[in-house]
């Protein structure tokens, strides 16, 4: 799958790549993207942290509490939104192990239907019941406000932000895991 398939990709060059302090630090990318990320998304990135062991994380958040994916004190990763009708809603994996190195971590909704992947590996997916996500401000990366989790900044980096209008396949997840691999050792 091509990063010009993509509605918005980040991707340092250079084997650079976005790094978070875990305090105060996260990247904004505004109001446009958030207004797309209603009923069917993809959003991909390659996290690697020494700290994600520690405590709750933030990868991405859309804010006013629209949409945040997390990782919780147990190990969890939690994808939370708040849905049209203004109701709060909570999909939480089984605990994963995130140790140092590269991880790559997707989350897809197509239309009420919400999957998370850890490295290409289906962990989660449930039915919300629900076809839309309340409209946030903005969307932002290395942050995350969950509306009972408080604020959680991320502590690492992040590369190769992909975010996808549609709901990606199982295949597509996993070309798009193999196309990351190599650059993320």
């Amino acid at each position: 799958i091509e990063k010009e398939d993509a509605l918005y990709a980040v991707n340092i060059a250079n084997g650079s790549y976005l790094s978070f302090d875990g305090s105060t630090g996260y990247a904004d990318f505004g109001n446009q993207i958030a207004a797309k990320i209603t009923t069917a998304f993809t959003i991909s990135a390659w996290v690697k942290s020494d700290h994600m062991t520690e405590a709750q994380y933030g990868f991405w958040a859309i804010t006013n509490q629209c949409a945040v994916l997390h990782k919780n004190y147990q190990g969890n990763l939690e994808f939370q939104f708040k849905d049209t009708a203004g109701v709060n809603r909570t999909y939480t994996s089984t605990p994963i192990l995130i140790n140092t190195g590269w991880h790559n971590i997707i989350i897809t909704r197509n239309i009420n239907t919400n999957t998370i992947y850890f490295d290409s590996n289906f962990i989660i997916q449930e039915n919300s019941g629900v076809s839309g996500i309340s409209t946030g401000s903005v969307f932002q990366i290395g942050y995350a406000s969950g509306y009972w989790r408080g604020i959680n900044y991320y502590n690492g980096s992040m590369d190769d932000v992909r975010i996808y209008n549609r709901a990606l396949s199982q295949a597509e997840v996993t070309a798009l895991y193999n196309i990351g691999k190599s650059a993320h050792p």
